[in-house]
């Protein structure tokens, strides 16, 4: 049966899993735990000797078990082995920078991480670095359900732009921006939440005019949030570039602009949604610390 993984994957797989002086190093102990919890096939105990090596021919001992290699890197990702779930998307990250050249990658789906193959075109970094995630939408939004679908749109965002679904990463992080938005809103007071519905912005309704005066629309959310302080100047811009991206999901609107998305866009658009939502994690915090930031409109920045 051939290796699942490739001799150097393996390598850079076991110094990742033991993170030597970095900020998830794990004692022997606790990789033996790890592989315990990923139900690894084979008896787990550190015998004392060098992690990375060891780790290496655990590794090496199923190389050729999908199922065994499936479960270390879902568990590798699994936000129950670390204290902060923004842990968990950097540990992803950096699995996904190692399992690229074979094809593979770890996808956050419906809640859980599953192994997927993807085409060695796809499998290619993008020539842009994603901007980190610093927050847990958890952070802002109070409502447990809408926390756990923005999670998702979250997860299917980051896999569809790093398996080269890139129009379709665009469409989601656009709705995951509008639906942080809206949820971030309405829980501010009625003077906000009445800002966002209010239609005084024509050019929030559609081309032709049409509009639901009550209903959000995220040219609105992206103004309002911005007059009230939560996101800066520059996640504002940008942010209604994205929308108008997002829009494309008319066939007819990307065939009239003659636009085809493709990594570098894709990942600007993510930066773009990730910026906003760290804003958004900034600005409740010092909400919540006292500073009166979201009392009413500020001057544009």
């Amino acid at each position: 049966m051939p290796d699942v993984l490739d001799t150097v994957t393996r390598e850079r797989l076991a110094r990742l899993i033991v993170d030597q002086d970095g900020p998830y190093e794990r004692t022997g102990r606790e990789i033996a735990a790890l592989f315990r919890h990923a139900d690894w096939p084979d008896p787990v105990d550190y015998d004392g000797s060098y992690r990375v090596p060891w780790v290496d021919e655990l590794l090496t001992s199923r190389a050729g078990d999908r199922n065994a290699v499936e479960r270390i890197l879902r568990r590798l990702c699994d936000q129950r082995e670390y204290d902060d779930p923004r842990s968990a998307v950097a540990m992803r990250d950096a699995v996904n920078r190692i399992l690229n050249t074979d094809g593979l990658a770890v996808a956050y789906r419906d809640g859980q991480n599953i192994v997927i193959d993807v085409t060695p075109s796809a499998a290619e970094p993008a020539a842009s670095a994603p901007v980190e995630l610093t927050v847990d939408i958890a952070d802002f939004v109070h409502d447990h359900a809408m926390v756990g679908l923005l999670r998702s749109r979250l997860g299917e965002a980051m896999t569809c732009r790093e398996n080269g679904a890139y129009f379709a990463a665009i469409v989601t992080v656009g709705s995951l921006l509008e639906g942080v938005l809206h949820a971030v809103v309405q829980q501010r007071d009625k003077i906000l939440a009445a800002e966002s519905t209010s239609g005084t912005r024509i050019a929030a309704t559609s081309a032709s005019g049409r509009g639901n005066r009550d209903q959000p629309n995220l040219y609105n959310l992206i103004d309002t949030a911005h007059r009230y302080g939560l996101i800066k100047r520059d996640a504002k811009d940008f942010a209604q570039v994205l929308r108008e991206y997002r829009n494309f999901v008319h066939p007819r609107s990307q065939l009239e602009r003659n636009v085809h998305p493709d990594a570098d866009l894709a990942t600007i658009c993510w930066n773009v949604a990730i910026m906003t939502l760290n804003d958004l994690g900034a600005s409740h915090s010092q909400t919540r610390d006292g500073d009166p930031r979201s009392d009413g409109p500020k001057s544009s920045r």
